[in-house]
């Protein structure tokens, strides 16, 4: 009983310097605090949006959840919540895509939380826990706490979609929210045409951008012309 006991206490205590390091490791200090308001933008750092990723992926982490339904998770909370994590997203096959992905999957790793690891079958990335998995809610209160109702809102709404869903309304969010910004004529059939020129893989999902319109605008999935333009 007392090897039990003291087995408990040495577990426990390992678990709390686990999260102190990850804590410190995760955390890089600003020159001085940014303050938020409603309309303005708050700038955010690599760490922190490590810290969003390994949040998505432990509220999503199932069979058919990897690393392109992580990246279009991550381009949707960053353009609707205006989060600024100085991201370069780019067109890319399957919707915006971001080389910052890369590094955030090798600092999950690094600090021992998420393991990414492609499937030999279908090379799709996927994520596998870590002993450090056990943080990252207290970690995303920490960092967080200013968006976590509407981060909240934006994981319901998406809760029991599936990648290519999430990859048809990242891509569709991405060429609405330019043609704001540049001012261009909106509608369903210019929305369509942007989406449909984005890429030729794209013309698989032709019969689901009427739908996917429409869900969007049911669910208010959208943009506001925040962010930059995304482009080749």
């Amino acid at each position: 009983d007392e090897l039990e006991a003291s087995i408990r206490r040495s577990q426990q205590q390992n678990e709390m310097l686990l999260q102190q390091v990850l804590r410190e490791a995760l955390e890089e200090k600003k020159a001085e605090p940014v303050l938020q308001t409603v309309s303005a933008t708050r700038k955010s750092n690599i760490s922190e949006r490590t810290i969003l990723a390994a949040y998505l992926i432990r509220r999503f982490n199932s069979a058919g959840f990897g690393r392109v339904m992580l990246m279009k998770l991550l381009f949707l909370v960053e353009y609707i919540c205006q989060i600024d994590f100085e991201s370069k997203y780019v067109v890319n096959v399957a919707g915006p895509y971001d080389d910052l992905i890369l590094e955030i999957e090798s600092k999950l790793r690094r600090y021992g939380i998420y393991d990414a690891r492609k499937n030999k079958i279908d090379n799709h990335v996927r994520y596998h826990e870590m002993m450090g998995v056990a943080t990252v809610d207290e970690l995303f209160e920490e960092k967080f706490s200013g968006e976590k109702e509407q981060i909240e809102s934006i994981i319901s709404t998406f809760k029991k979609a599936k990648w290519e869903q999430c990859e048809i309304v990242a891509t569709l969010y991405a060429v609405w929210n330019n043609r704001i910004i540049k001012g261009q004529l909106i509608n369903d059939l210019a929305l369509k045409q942007d989406f449909l020129n984005w890429d030729p893989h794209k013309q698989k999902y032709t019969d689901r951008l009427d739908s996917a319109l429409d869900w969007m605008r049911v669910n208010n999935i959208i943009p506001a012309g925040w962010g930059s333009v995304i482009e080749k």
